[in-house]
């Protein structure tokens, strides 16, 4: 069940305001807390009740993409989910920061009888004082990623442990790019889990 309150705000509220931690962004959780530097946390959750289920079933992106950056979009899109057994919602939030990568897409699915809620409900609660962000000390490394060109979602297809130059990561672009043209590809330059530029 899902009730709206005083503190309820939408996703739209994390514009403009830098990330500095985010707890539960992992697949099954039923909460999502997320920490921004001026003070505040957001709280993605749902009140379960006992004909219903709401937790996240996948998160797309790199969730360091957005730690320590200013978020430039902040989105949520609905659908209904065709493979629930009676009455289920995808719901689609995107996060973004401008020039680091296709930001991050957390999607969460809603299953009931068809009488209660599949919503998610996000609150925002002012604990003061802000949340002091990391100190990036690990060395610079080259990422691959990909997109479909239809897309905004770039991915990952290398990781922190990926070897090689960016010459080399670059002409490997350039070969997948020849052999499947339905994607674009790029590299990308990181530091730990955050783009450098």
């Amino acid at each position: 069940m899902s009730w709206d309150n005083e503190n309820t705000v939408s996703i739209e509220k994390l514009i403009g305001k830098t990330i500095t931690k985010i707890e539960g962004a992992e697949k099954y959780s039923e909460k999502i807390t997320i920490h921004t530097d001026d003070g505040y946390i957001y709280t993605m959750y749902h009140d379960q009740d006992c004909c219903e289920s709401v937790s996240v079933e996948d998160i797309t992106g790199d969730i360091e993409d957005i730690i320590g950056r200013v978020i430039t979009e902040a989105s949520e899109i609905s659908q209904a989910n065709p493979h629930a057994r009676d009455s289920g919602t995808w719901t689609f939030y995107k996060l973004s920061a401008r020039h680091y990568g296709g930001g991050v897409c957390i999607r969460w699915n809603g299953e009931s009888n068809g009488y209660y809620s599949e919503r998610v409900d996000i609150d925002e609660e002012y604990v003061g004082g802000g949340i002091t962000t990391h100190t990036i000390t690990t060395p610079v490394h080259y990422a691959l990623q990909f997109k479909n060109k239809s897309t905004d979602y770039w991915i990952d297809i290398s990781c922190q442990s990926s070897k090689g130059t960016k010459e080399e990561f670059e002409a490997e672009a350039r070969r997948l790019s020849e052999i499947t043209p339905k994607y674009d590809f790029r590299v990308v330059e990181r530091q730990g889990g955050n783009y450098v530029k």
